[in-house]
């Protein structure tokens, strides 16, 4: 058994790659910076708080295990992301 460094999880160069593609067929790309959860699972409208309180603009709970094991298997690892969860942006929603 081997420790595999997981302190950066995605690779910059793919990620270069994505952002170029993004700018080349002008899709909206902020770089915002993925903080990935260690749960599968949607967030509670106290968790959506934090995140927001803390900044995060994108969280990926499916993409740890996804991140995890492209590093063991070394495959170059990045995502593509889009907001799907304003529970705590949209107040009509939290009724």
């Amino acid at each position: 058994m081997a420790h595999v460094a997981f302190a950066n999880p995605t690779c910059g160069q793919l990620a270069g790659v994505l952002s170029d593609s993004c700018v080349h067929e002008a899709v909206k790309y902020t770089g915002a910076e993925l903080h990935l959860h260690g749960r599968a699972a949607i967030s509670t409208l106290a968790e959506a708080h934090v995140h927001r309180q803390l900044r995060f603009e994108v969280i990926g709970m499916p993409n740890v295990t996804e991140a995890k094991l492209a590093r063991e298997a070394e495959i170059c690892y990045a995502t593509i992301a889009m907001i799907t969860d304003y529970d705590c942006c949209i107040r009509s929603m939290n009724r």
